[in-house]
């Protein structure tokens, strides 16, 4: 069901034709932004990402302080290689990931497969200080 619905959200917005971006070598469209990845058209406490990763390439390294991050994979898998938890390697359908950064967290996003990937992620901006005090990492199989 959540993944229909997912599918259902994807198709709808791709529908509207969200600006294409090309951010650290990869396609990415934005639906809602904030910060220094921002369309003018949409200025929101949220931001909806949907990257394209190539096979076996990967994203810089980076830091999302005060943002809670929820990624799922919409086509093939994706690697996050983070300094809150277990690197661990999600398969499309398999699992939502949540994480909970503060100012000493980061993450590095890959695609170690042979075949295009898709992650959806979902960035919304915390600015409860008691609560990015400490990093939070989850991923729940679906």
């Amino acid at each position: 069901m959540f993944q229909n619905l997912l599918q259902e959200f994807v198709q709808t917005q791709f529908t509207l034709k969200p600006k294409l971006y090309q951010r650290c070598g990869f396609e990415a469209r934005y639906f809602f932004n904030f910060g220094d990845q921002c369309d003018p058209r949409h200025q929101l406490p949220i931001s909806i990402v949907i990257w394209r990763l190539p096979p076996a390439e990967q994203l810089k390294q980076a830091s999302h302080p005060q943002n809670d991050i929820i990624t799922y994979v919409l086509k093939g898998q994706y690697r996050q290689d983070n300094s809150i938890s277990e690197n661990q390697t999600i398969k499309e359908g398999d699992a939502i990931q949540y994480i909970c950064g503060n100012d000493n967290s980061y993450h590095r996003d890959s695609n170690n497969s042979q075949d295009v990937s898709e992650i959806l992620q979902i960035f919304i901006q915390n600015n409860d200080i008691e609560k990015i005090a400490v990093n939070k990492y989850i991923s729940k199989t679906i």
